[in-house]
């Protein structure tokens, strides 16, 4: 089994060609829910995250130092796919100040986009 690339590495080309529609936006549907969150687990920082809609084979959710840009896959610490987990323990330490979002593949804007964010911590 092959691993994914990382998100800041993806294209339109390699997204487009793992056939889901080009023509369905992320934001189409009203009745989805997305959700995030960072929490300490043992003296260390959990990421977890999910969504209501069909998801994206690179949809992820990733734990920055600070806010995010609207560019969900610059500046990320650490990240995973939603396609395989809803959670990550990662190897941050618990503190103050850390931020959380939702990244997903705008197939109408070619392009990811920050779906929904959380932060910061405090610790």
């Amino acid at each position: 089994m092959s691993k994914k690339p990382e998100p800041k590495d993806l294209n339109s080309e390699m997204v487009g060609s793992q056939g889901r529609s080009a023509e369905k936006s992320i934001y189409n549907s009203a009745d989805a829910t997305y959700w995030v969150r960072a929490k300490e687990d043992l003296g260390k920082v959990r990421i977890e995250g999910d969504t209501s809609a069909p998801v994206g084979k690179y949809d992820f959710v990733a734990l920055y130092p600070e806010q995010p840009g609207s560019d969900p896959n610059q500046g990320y610490l650490t990240y995973f796919y939603v396609e395989s987990s809803t959670s990550l323990k990662t190897d941050e330490t618990w503190g103050s100040g850390y931020w959380v979002a939702y990244g997903a593949w705008d197939y109408a804007l070619d392009k990811y986009v920050k779906v929904v964010e959380a932060g910061p911590t405090e610790g």
